[in-house]
């Protein structure tokens, strides 16, 4: 296989390093940063750790490597809190089995950390990811309890603990629970509460999850909307089991909100992980291993969207599809079919006349995925179709769906051709001032 096309404007790894799940992105004032998991070891993958990566318009990125470097413990996910003077992370520490979580200290915007000041214990088994939160004067933590990655997992139901400190942070007390609701055997990771842009003490809950019944271990990331009143999260009456897909793609993990303080935009929003652990250590990424970090995306009241400076950073127009770049078509109306294919691999997107959605990847035997999702889509759509090397994200408004997928195609441009009511529409390419 020829070299694979690069990526332009996401965040990705050094060469022959790793990236997964990003813990934090923060505005200090003068840039955005995002922090993940690092191992620099790939693809030995031995030694975990945190990268720092920073960007002065959310497009452009530069790699800070090993922020949190591994220890013998080393550093798993967590969050980030800006309370104050500097900034403040909790994290886990995995030594063989047994899972604890401790809490580390910056005062350079998360260029260098202090060793563990603090800790969450005593340490166990399957208890992880902690995403700390105001709650009025206080502060509230949720922690995974998953059940186990291996096989037995499959005789575990997933929940989420809630506990509870004053404003310093050094004394956390379990208060509640949220869940089980899932089948047994479906893992549960990085947990996020959020207060939801319907406003009226609506919450929605943001879950990443792992179907450890099956060899294929499919990912998704799911949303609840419910009311929290600081000790429980009430889902609203009829919701789903299976909540709102976040994405509705084959590559998006591990979603995590923005640093709440200094944000420089008026709406949450979310980063997630752009890849999936059925894939991710056989996807050929353009030097490196693991996955890029998606777009950002700002929550809205029926999913998410995308953050209006990034849509005007694509103001260069293009005559034909980019390498990297953005295609836009408005005003689509009934069903709808979209086919975007590189040199051996597809992605094809469906909508039909009652609104069901249906995405599938085709291609190599370990690649192909496909599922449906239920009819919620509106009859008059907006695309926007950001392309980056083998990375394809589409965002559908208003509805707010996206879906996230790579194809492994060689260094040439997509063929992409879209239908709409059996005709031809045609698309608006812009390309990175």
């Amino acid at each position: 296989m020829s070299k694979v096309a690069a990526i332009a404007f996401h965040a990705s790894p050094p060469p022959g390093e790793w990236y997964n799940d990003p813990n934090a992105l923060l505005f200090d004032g003068t840039g955005f940063h995002i922090f993940a998991q690092h191992r620099a070891d790939a693809p030995a993958f031995e030694r975990n750790g945190w990268a720092r990566i920073s960007s002065p318009d959310l497009l452009h990125w530069s790699d800070h490597r090993g922020v949190i470097p591994p220890d013998k413990n080393d550093a798993w996910s967590g969050s980030i809190v800006a309370d104050g003077p500097g900034l403040e992370v909790w994290h886990t520490r995995h030594c063989e089995r047994m899972q604890d979580q401790v809490m580390r200290r910056s005062h350079d915007t998360g260029q260098s950390w202090t060793q563990a000041l603090a800790s969450l214990g005593p340490a166990r088994t399957d208890w992880r990811d902690p995403f700390v939160f105001r709650w009025c004067r206080e502060w509230r933590m949720l922690l995974a309890v998953p059940c186990p990655w291996s096989a037995d997992g499959t005789s575990t139901r997933s929940c989420i603990e809630i506990y509870r400190a004053d404003a310093s942070r050094v004394d956390w007390e379990k208060i509640g629970q949220i869940g089980p609701w899932n089948d047994m055997g479906v893992l549960w990771e990085v947990p996020l509460l959020l207060p939801d842009p319907m406003g009226d003490n609506f919450w929605s809950l943001i879950i990443s999850r792992v179907d450890r019944r099956h060899e294929s271990a499919w990912c998704d990331v799911q949303r609840w909307r419910g009311h929290f009143d600081g000790t429980q999260f009430a889902r609203l009456k009829g919701d789903d089991d299976e909540g709102e897909s976040v994405d509705c793609g084959p590559d998006y993990y591990a979603a995590m909100a923005n640093v709440e303080e200094h944000w420089p935009f008026a709406e949450r929003a979310l980063v997630g992980w752009a890849s999936n652990w059925q894939t991710a250590r056989r996807m050929p990424w353009p030097g490196f291993h693991g996955g890029p970090i998606a777009l950002p995306r700002q929550l809205t009241a029926v999913g998410t969207a995308p953050i209006p400076s990034i849509i005007d950073a694509f103001s260069q127009s293009a005559a034909a599809v980019p390498k990297a770049g953005l295609g836009q078509a408005r005003n689509l109306v009934g069903p709808l079919a979209l086919r975007i294919e590189g040199k051996s691999d597809r992605l094809l997107v469906g909508v039909a006349l009652d609104g069901t959605l249906s995405v599938e990847r085709d291609g190599a035997e370990w690649l192909q995925w496909r599922r449906e999702f239920p009819a919620t889509m509106r009859a008059q759509r907006t695309l926007s179709l950001f392309l980056d090397g083998p990375l394809i994200e589409l965002h559908i408004g208003p509805d707010d769906r996206w879906i996230t997928c790579a194809l492994p195609q060689q260094d040439l441009p997509f063929m992409v051709s879209l239908r709409d009511n059996g005709a031809a529409v045609p698309f608006d390419w812009h390309s990175l001032a």
